[in-house]
């Protein structure tokens, strides 16, 4: 009877790997056949809510405490939640996913924040300072590049402007490889639709994905980077429908990231790709007080 129930486990292991092969096979053959499409494919603009907290070490926050008072004449808390929205529009001249536009609004505790790029100019509005900060984003990027120096960590973290086609073409020519090395790890369910988990290890972490059954596609990726401290988690649509280029572009991307015992989480939510914007949508308006209630009265027939 041992013997027996040890068979049967064992053919129970044996038929779940020949089975989640089956589906890693359906996902490949699916991104051979969206390789070319996804060629074609830019992403133009974005927008997302925002949402996240900074959780300071005790070290930290005894070195901002006292100046981070003076300046806004408020306490800093230990754990500083934020929320907010941006939306972007990408350089149709750069081959990276960069900026041309941008429109950032963050609000907390402490104060409000809007960030807004019209090309080279950018402004920056604290209220609680009574200041609007105007400079170049040329400046801005010299002064980020000169603090990393600093801090001997140089990053260039722009993604090619077809990241689609970059990754169905890293995905098929890694095939091999990433099925070597892929472990099947659980069934799930999302959607009532069923899920399988694979693990995929790599020198500093893991990568741990799930596949929608019937679709194919990611449900989602979780990247943990014990190296840089950081856990990613992308979160992908479930394709109602049909399968798309647009099923392999995340919803919902969650970021953790500690650094010298500081905790910074980002949740980006509710993502929407190449929606249309004018210039103005990323401007901080200048208006009288009759151009201000016409703005709301047009908002409110929408």
């Amino acid at each position: 009877m041992k013997k027996l129930k040890n068979l049967l486990f064992l053919w129970l292991i044996f038929f779940s790997l020949c089975f989640s092969d089956e589906i890693i096979d359906q996902f490949f053959s699916q991104i051979k056949n969206l390789k070319v499409k996804s060629q074609s494919i830019r992403i133009e603009t974005i927008e997302s809510k925002i949402s996240g907290e900074i959780t300071f070490s005790d070290e930290s926050y005894n070195l901002l405490i006292i100046p981070f008072q003076k300046i806004f004449s408020k306490t800093l808390p230990k754990s500083l939640k934020i929320d907010g929205y941006m939306k972007g529009k990408f350089s149709p001249e750069s081959d990276k996913l960069e900026f041309e536009y941008l429109y950032i609004y963050l609000s907390n505790e402490i104060d409000n924040f809007v960030y807004s790029q019209i090309k080279d100019k950018i402004q920056i509005l604290i209220p609680s300072l009574g200041i609007i900060l105007k400079d170049t984003k040329e400046n801005i990027k010299n002064l980020i590049k000169t603090q990393q120096e600093k801090d001997g960590n140089p990053q260039n973290n722009f993604l090619p402007v077809n990241f689609l086609g970059a990754l169905f073409s890293y995905l098929e020519e890694k095939e091999d490889e990433i099925k070597s090395n892929i472990q099947f790890s659980k069934e799930g369910e999302r959607e009532k639709t069923k899920t399988y988990s694979y693990n995929y290890p790599f020198s500093d972490g893991n990568i741990n994905v799930e596949i929608f059954d019937k679709f194919y596609t990611f449900s989602s990726i979780e990247i943990l980077n014990n190296k840089e401290k950081t856990d990613i988690i992308m979160i992908y649509p479930f394709p109602e429908k049909e399968v798309n280029i647009y099923s392999y572009l995340p919803e919902t991307i969650k970021i953790k990231s500690l650094k010298d015992k500081n905790t910074v989480i980002i949740n980006l939510t509710d993502i929407k790709y190449n929606k249309l914007f004018s210039e103005s949508d990323f401007k901080i308006k200048e208006m009288t007080f009759p151009e201000l209630l016409g703005s709301i009265y047009l908002k409110t027939l929408k």
